[in-house]
């Protein structure tokens, strides 16, 4: 459905209404399908998962470019570089002649050729009303015989050409880089400025043009992306500049200077918020081996400082659209001098890429700069571009990144506040504008603009294009044959499928963005529309006419056992016939209202009634009434001995649906926070109303014309149906009788003091003190019946108040139904408009209820923490929260993964294990703690008020990589939180041999320590702000090696971002400890130490594959055999040197890496203890250590010291003093020597030989030097 709706919809009508205006003879259209499969697959590798679900969106790009970030490069001969060859080919065919002879059958696309291929009929109806169209597409598939099956990737390419390319064109002159490619080498010219950079000042304005440079632009690496948070990689992490706007130009070396090459211009996608040109995404190889033409790639703004947009002059928007048109207009001036012929240039893209390369053929300006396009999954009629309210928008905007004033100052005001304002603040913004997983799938978008002066775009592009206002040009357009599984994944976390599933009616419209009203008919496209299956009713007589009933129809699951004061979820559906002939229970009671005081029905309760007319023809839909009964939330229900049919089915023109919904303390019992979030009843109902709006069609009744109705606290219901956003769009009138949502029976009381009363008269223990996420884990667990006897104790006396429980207000929590005192909802006009019949009522205002304990929901899921009362200041502590997936079993020696998540609360109320290890500087020394052990902690001023964003420090701990731990009881934030200023994260990290291990080779690549920091650092990024910290302001601090860390960190360029300022205490990566050492060997000796078979001979792989099966206590008792003496060396396993493969955290010496300034610079705070050297001082107080060492101090020092021996013999040790006067009377034995010179060559002097001798003049008189 994603695929259809995103990108093959929007495909086709792209096409159909191209050659409706085109002379495609001239300008031919040639539409592909990508359908080669492999287990290349981008979007698995971008999701992080292993299922596979077809040839997905993204995944032909991985046989265009090069993608050394995520993929070794095709071997030569391997089946995916014959696909990679003809790929290729496809494009440069295209690129170079307007053509594609790569299959002969493959023919450009007429009227007469045309025919569809994909689903997408009902996509028309909500895109283009509901008139009858046709459709277009071409079904000439990409999908070869070639065999599928893989080979190795492994690929060691040429020596690089020493000569350097140069070239002077009108920007200016840049000096290149011979790349040696795969097949043929290629001159690549990195990071050529097109644009001045848009900061400061030029922050949301129109692109300048670059002002040149002097000499030589070194064009020899690749520049920043564009500033972003790509939410598609794994991480998340914020990452790129401001500084951004370069463009890279590829040429075949085999270009001689005579002919010039077709040029094609390569627009990257990722949702107009991710990615970016660096080689690393797209490399330019399998395009150069083609040797036929010449390639750029451009950077372009993203996100909010690419596509915010006010509505008006202030912020004029599409900066990201128009920094293109001035990179074609780079190429246009340029790209001749680089052999490159600027009267054919091919503009193509591939997602929001080609959306953008679409939107340049609309654009009077781009127009004349390219000759051709390449479409790939992308068009400018996708729904993900559709106009927005641009202004309500850039207010939110302005809201998030509080901004004062947001909603009344102006726009202008507005933008100047947003040129100042932290540019991260910016980037993470956007994930606010989800609201749930790519949902919209492009939250900020290109803008429709005014007629003011260089607007890019100023009429809707679906109008322009259907109209034919655009340039006519050959193009080649196409999708993957599974554009959709890019939200796959949501399929593989049960949590996100429930979540989506549960509020399908809310998160589709706005993913797929059509109008909820369309719903019913694309949920029976696309899954038949039976959503709750076949039933089977019964035939009543009636009054005066008959009618069909169905009885007892289910809407959603028993709200039973764990689902107890829980949100409704769906029915999950039956096969064959539900027997739908006789009622169902009622929702169980105590009927307050009748003699007696009857006890009925069953928590197994939510079911639903319809009755249609036995006239029904099916011809004709007839209008919907829904009914909520009556009864102040605590009684009656929707039995037909009630609430009969008999009068409105004698009229024959109504189809009436009557419903069960939770009553009582079951249905409306709220505890004020999330333990107990309330309004069941009323979700109840509203689970209900996505039913009708799904299924009724199937009864015979119009979708488009339901009334809601309802009496007492229906009618009260029905009032708060239209002031909730999600049950606005399910019906269309409303009556209301008796009952309002203004009445006083409902004005809001202290909820959770009730909570805590029902707890009391049910007999709780600890019902006053107690936590109420405790009392309601307890209250799940009671019988029904119990809970609602309770409920009469509530009253003052019979009846009084009349609803003693009723409809609460809830916090902004995930499905909360009531936010706000829903008198000043009404008050203020936020409801929907609908046609009703309603008494009035009076308006006061009301006092919200106090939430504990401390909670938070952040990206990673939602955590509990716990209360510390601390020493001088209390604080909130949430212990253990995961960042990573426990590094066992395959895990173990591997790069650290992102933790999957959880769902519902995490227990954050106590710390998770250690890194197992053994600590030699603690008494005992006994092996403790575990592998399951990457958890990191946060800590948080209890006097937070949730306004202001505090600084954050991230500690990493000490203990030669091999000991300590994050463990409160190890580091505690009791001094820090006593400040009260900042927030505290300390973290776990694989020490020792699991966390250092290195084999020299990628069999163990190591540093899988200093990986899991970073993984904490990225967690920090992502997630801080939810807990109050500010994401802008993190101090990375360290003592010890935890120190020498965070210095490697300022040297790691994937780290640099994710923090701002530094702490180094009692170390630095330039410590003796951290000198580089044979890895290789240390690896085999610990192979051999662990007892593992030909540990001196065997393959690293096989050794590694054997060390993944070995004890974990194995290999920390293994960590003392590596010492020479105690504490000698000081760190025997340490950070390593690994090579330029994927995840490598330091390729270098990092001696040589901050000697040459080749780190990112932020303010240090460093310094060491007075006497640092004292951690080895028990060697002094111990006799036999300290005789033993001095004895083998030649040996000893040497390694612990981390120097080399000869340094012991060379360097002299100044003499140590002496007492009284030294007899200097006689000169000492000359050094030991046998003398040459002299005759016999004598022998003599002695080792202990240095000595000097002073002469001076005895006619010194004490008053001047002698010189």
């Amino acid at each position: 459905m994603y695929g259809d709706r995103c990108f093959c919809y929007p495909m086709v009508t792209m096409v159909n209404q191209y050659i409706t205006y085109a002379d495609v003879k001239k300008n031919p259209v040639f539409i592909y399908e990508f359908a080669y499969e492999s287990e290349y697959s981008l979007a698995n590798l971008l999701h992080n998962t292993e299922e596979y679900f077809g040839v997905g969106h993204l995944d032909d790009l991985p046989y265009l470019f090069t993608m050394s970030s995520n993929f070794q490069p095709f071997e030569i001969d391997s089946p995916e570089s014959r696909m990679s060859d003809i790929w290729v080919r496809t494009m440069v065919n295209f690129v170079a002649r307007g053509e594609i002879k790569v299959w002969r059958t493959l023919r450009p696309c007429t009227t007469e050729n045309a025919s569809p291929t994909c689903d997408r009929q009902v996509f028309e109806r909500y895109t283009n009303g509901d008139q009858d169209e046709s459709f277009v597409s071409i079904a000439n598939n990409i999908d070869t015989d070639i065999c599928s099956s893989i080979l190795s990737l492994n690929f060691k390419s040429e020596k690089p050409i020493s000569l350097q390319p140069e070239v002077c064109a009108a920007s200016g002159c840049v000096r290149g880089k011979v790349e040696s490619g795969r097949k043929k080498p290629y001159d690549a010219f990195y990071g050529i400025p097109y644009a001045e950079p848009p900061v400061g000042k030029l922050r949301f304005e129109s692109p300048v043009p670059y002002s040149g440079w002097t000499g030589y632009w070194d064009a020899s690496y690749p520049r920043d992306d564009c500033i972003q948070r790509n939410g598609s990689q794994p991480g998340q992490i914020t990452s790129g500049s401001e500084d951004c706007l370069y463009l890279n130009v590829y040429r075949p070396s085999t270009w001689k200077g005579v002919k010039k090459f077709p040029v094609m211009v390569w627009i990257h996608g990722g949702s107009f918020i991710g990615f970016s040109s660096k080689p690393e995404l797209f490399g330019p190889e399998y395009i150069m081996d083609n040797g036929e033409v010449i390639l750029v790639t451009m950077n372009y703004r993203l996100g909010i400082l690419g596509f915010l947009c006010s509505g008006d002059e202030a912020v004029k928007g599409n900066f990201g659209l128009k920094d293109q048109q001035m990179a074609l207009q780079w190429v246009a001036k340029n790209i001749e001098y680089f052999g490159g012929d600027a009267s054919s240039v091919t503009l193509s893209g591939q997602s929001a890429g080609a959306t953008s390369a679409h939107l340049h053929m609309m654009n009077s300006k781009s127009q004349a700069l390219f000759h051709r396009v390449i479409l790939m999954s992308g068009t400018a009629l996708a729904p993900f571009i559709y106009p927005i309210d641009y202004a309500s928008q850039f207010r939110t905007i302005a809201n998030f990144t509080e901004l004062a004033n947001y909603d009344t100052a102006s726009t202008y005001t507005l933008a100047y506040q947003l040129k100042k304002t932290n540019v991260t603040t910016l980037v993470l913004t956007v994930a606010r504008l989800y609201a749930f997983i790519s949902t919209p799938i492009v939250p900020i978008r290109p803008c429709i603009e005014g007629n003011w002066e260089d607007a890019f775009m100023t009429e809707d592009p679906r109008k322009l294009w259907a109209e034919g206002r655009y340039v006519q040009k050959p193009i080649l357009v196409g999708t993957v044959s599974k554009e959709g599984t890019t939200l796959s994944p949501i399929t593989l976390n049960e949590f996100l499928l429930q979540l989506f599933n549960r509020n399908i009616y809310d998160y589709l419209p706005i993913q797929m963005e059509f109008q909820p009203r369309y719903m019913s008919d694309v949920l029976t496209y696309y899954f038949g529309g039976k959503k709750c299956g076949c039933v089977r009713g019964k035939f009543e007589s009636g009054r005066k006419k008959s009618y069909d009933a169905f009885y007892g129809i289910p809407y959603a699951e028993p709200p039973v056992g764990k689902l107890r004061f829980e949100s409704p979820v769906p029915y999950s559906g039956w096969t064959g016939y539900w027997d739908a002939s006789y009622p169902r229970d009622d929702c169980l009671q105590e009927n307050l209202y009748l003699p007696g005081y009857p006890i009925s029905g069953s928590e197994d309760c939510l079911f639903l009634n319809v009755y249609r007319p036995s006239s029904w023809n099916r011809k004709k839909k007839l209008p919907v009434l829904i009914w909520i009964h009556m009864g102040s939330f605590f009684a009656f229900s929707s039995n037909p001995a009630l609430v009969g049919p008999e009068y409105l089915m004698d009229n024959g023109e109504v189809i009436l649906v009557t419903m069960n919904y939770r009553l009582g303390i079951l249905g409306f019992l709220c505890s004020g926070d999330e333990a107990v979030k309330g309004n069941f009843g009323l979700k109840d109902q509203q689970l209900a109303l996505k039913w009708v709006a799904t299924n009724i069609e199937y009864f015979g009744g119009d979708s488009s014309s339901i009334t809601l109705a309802g009496h007492g606290a229906g009618g009260i219901s029905t009032n708060l149906h239209m002031l909730n956003p999600k049950s606005q769009a399910l019906f269309h009138r409303a009556i209301m009788m008796s009952g309002v949502a203004l009445t006083p029976m409902i004005y809001p009381i202290d909820f959770e003091a009730q909570f805590r009363k029902v707890a009391k008269l049910i007999e709780l223990p600890d019902w006053e003190a107690g936590t109420t996420t405790n009392l309601a884990y307890q209250m799940k667990k009671l019988d029904g019946l119990k809970l609602i006897l309770a409920h009469k104790y509530l009253f003052l006396m019979l009846k009084t108040p009349p609803f003693s429980l009723r409809p609460c207000i809830e916090g902004d929590w995930e499905g909360a139904f009531m936010t706000e005192d829903p008198r000043t909802v009404w008050a203020e006009g936020r409801f929907v408009h609908k046609p009703f019949v309603v008494e009035k009522s009076s308006n006061i205002s009301f006092k919200k209820s106090i939430l504990s304990p401390p909670e938070v929901c952040a990206e990673c899921g939602c955590v509990r923490g716990v209360f510390e009362s601390g020493r001088k200041k209390p604080y909130d502590a949430f212990y253990g929260i995961p960042y990573a997936e426990p590094p066992v079993g395959k895990l173990r020696f591997e790069n650290t993964v992102p933790h999957s998540g959880w769902s519902g609360y995490w227990d954050a109320s106590y710390p998770r294990d250690d890194c197992i290890q053994s600590n030699v500087s603690l008494p005992g020394q006994t092996t403790s703690g575990s592998e399951d052990c990457l958890y990191l902690n946060v800590y948080r001023p209890s006097t937070w008020n949730g306004k202001k964003k505090l600084p954050v420090v991230v500690y990493i701990h000490g203990g030669s990589f091999l000991s300590f731990s994050s463990n409160p009881d190890q580091f505690g934030p009791e001094y820090i939180m006593d400040n009260g200023e900042v927030i505290l994260v300390t973290l776990n990290y694989r020490l020792g041999i699991l966390g250092f291990l290195c084999s020299g080779d990628e069999a163990v690549k190591g540093n899988f320590g200093l990986k899991d920091q970073q993984m904490a650092l990225q967690w920090v990024a992502t997630n801080i702000e939810y807990f109050g910290g500010d994401s802008s302001s993190v101090t990375l601090a360290g003592q010890s090696s935890g120190a020498s860390c965070a210095h490697l960190h300022m040297m790691n360029s994937k780290s640099q971002a994710l923090f701002h300022r530094v702490i180094l205490m009692s170390g630095t990566a330039l410590a003796p400890f951290m000198y580089p050492i044979d890895h290789a060997a240390q690896f085999r000796t610990i192979a051999n130490l662990t007892g593992l078979k030909d540990f001196d001979t065997a393959a690293t792989y096989n050794l590694a594959y054997q060390m993944k099966k070995v004890d974990a206590a194995t290999f920390v008792e293994t960590v003392e055999l590596l010492y020479t003496f105690f504490a000698t060396p000081p760190a025997p396993i340490r950070p390593c040197i690994e090579g330029d493969w994927v995840g490598a955290f330091m390729t270098e010496d990092p001696r040589k890496v901050w000697a040459e300034g080749r780190y990112v610079q932020k303010p240090i705070l460093v310094g060491t203890v007075k006497n640092d050297g004292a951690s080895l001082s028990l060697i002094t107080l111990n006799e036999d250590l300290l005789d033993q060492f001095n004895r083998n101090i030649y040996n000893f020092l040497p390694i612990q010291m981390e120097f080399q021996p000869r340094y012991i013999y060379e360097s002299p040790v100044p003499h140590s003093g002496w007492s009284e006067y030294w007899d200097a009377s006689y000169p000492r034995d000359n050094c030991l020597q046998k003398n040459y010179f002299l005759p016999g060559q004598p022998v003599s002097g002695s080792e202990d030989c240095l000595y000097l001798n002073v002469y001076r003049p005895s006619t010194w008189k004490g008053k001047r030097n002698f010189r």
